[in-house]
């Protein structure tokens, strides 16, 4: 599953608040078997959300009623046959201003800029020389 959400974080206390943010999510999808990566663009959130129906939809209504998102929506629900980030719990690869248009485009409803968007996200969650958590 991927949403994207508007992001209520001011700017000046993003960098701190996105370390938190993945500090957290990364030991709950740990613990509660999700793999996934998170986009950050300054003014949106792009996650996406990977693992058994009931852990992802239980994550997802924690994230919907955190204060930190705004107007969230669910831009892909399809059912993934292998997980793309099964090596993290919680990709992130810090802040992402060049992608601001393609997630502007994909709230939108353009099924080609959500595709795109995905690729994004996987490409920046890639493995890279950081260490994966496992």
């Amino acid at each position: 599953m991927t949403f994207i959400s508007e992001s209520l974080i001011p700017a000046g206390d993003s960098g701190a608040a996105v370390a938190a943010i993945v500090a957290r999510a990364d030991t709950a999808n740990l613990r509660n078997g999700i793999t996934g990566a998170l986009l950050f663009t300054g003014g949106h959130f792009v996650q996406t959300l990977e693992g058994h129906a009931l852990a992802v939809d239980a994550t997802m209504g924690r994230i919907a009623s955190d204060a930190r998102h705004h107007q969230l929506v669910i831009v892909d629900r399809r059912r993934v046959r292998a997980p793309g980030f099964d090596r993290w719990s919680l990709g992130y690869c810090g802040r992402s201003l060049f992608v601001a248009e393609t997630v502007h485009n994909a709230l939108a409803g353009r099924r080609r800029d959500v595709d795109r968007m995905l690729a994004l996200v996987r490409a920046f969650s890639a493995p890279s020389e950081r260490s994966p958590r496992s």
